[in-house]
């Protein structure tokens, strides 16, 4: 539920959506995906110790930016930080609080074809009834 909020959240910027289409995916980037394409994964989700039964759950969402050329990837990935970096509130009934990413090691595939970058968020979801 967290990884679909995240994906709905980047689906509303009109920026974002103009270069990446319906390409924003939960988990991976399918081998037959036309590009630029994103993926959303959220892992580690825990619930937090001091919680008091609250149900806020803490852990790390991982954005990838899958693209033809590193300039394009560039360009989504700073659309991408736009829109999550420091983001609190509420989207699809999911309270979501999101620190400053931290974008990890820019990649490539073995043949060229593909730029990769991938950025981490530390992040904290509680799922409301309301």
């Amino acid at each position: 539920m967290i990884t679909e909020s995240i994906i709905q959240l980047l689906v509303q910027n009109q920026q974002l959506a103009l270069r990446v289409g319906d390409r924003i995916e939960p988990n991976v980037i399918k081998p037959d995906s036309f590009f630029p394409a994103v993926y959303v994964s959220s892992y580690r989700m825990q619930k937090m110790p001091c919680d008091n039964g609250n149900g806020v759950m803490t852990g790390t969402i991982e954005i990838g930016v899958y693209s033809t050329s590193y300039a394009e990837a560039a360009e989504i990935m700073y659309l991408i930080r736009t829109t999550l970096d420091d983001f609190s509130g509420f989207i699809n009934g999911v309270g979501i609080s999101i620190l400053n990413g931290e974008q990890t090691a820019d990649d490539y595939d073995e043949e060229g074809a593909r730029n990769i970058q991938v950025i981490e968020y530390e992040a904290f979801a509680q799922i409301s009834s309301t």
